[in-house]
């Protein structure tokens, strides 16, 4: 078995070009086409993580939103509930007043009615005086 070297160099030579054909037929757009489409996950991947940071923030300002909200909430009910008290206190007062006012002037009704039953008794009782008078007389 002899080596050849016109055989080895021509090997040599098509193994050579065979790798620039392949390199520049398979490999350079294969890995070019690896590396857009590393590219287009490695953004995909940035694009998720800044939504889910905005998710997060949307999901923190709801619940600093609901937290307000039960606290303005819960404000408006004691001030509601205040109010009530000062409404029901007011017309407890005012009902008093308005009872107290009632009963002064049903006393002074029934001071002008016994006053007017007392001049109207004066008369009668003088009526009779005259006459049972008037009966002893005759």
């Amino acid at each position: 078995m002899t080596i050849q070297l016109s055989v080895l160099l021509w090997t040599v030579i098509t193994f050579c070009l065979f790798i620039v054909v392949i390199n520049r037929l398979l490999l350079k757009p294969m890995l070019a086409f690896m590396d857009q489409r590393q590219a287009r996950i490695d953004r995909a991947a940035e694009k998720a993580a800044e939504h889910k940071q905005a998710m997060e923030e949307a999901e923190q300002k709801i619940a600093d939103f609901h937290l307000e909200e039960n606290r303005h909430q819960a404000q408006c009910a004691k001030e509601a509930v205040e109010r009530a008290h000062s409404e029901a206190a007011a017309l407890a007062g005012e009902t008093a007043m308005v009872r107290t006012r009632k009963i002064s002037e049903r006393r002074a009704e029934l001071g002008i009615e016994h006053l007017e039953i007392e001049e109207h008794l004066d008369t009668r009782v003088e009526e009779l005086a005259a006459s049972y008078i008037s009966t002893l007389v005759s």
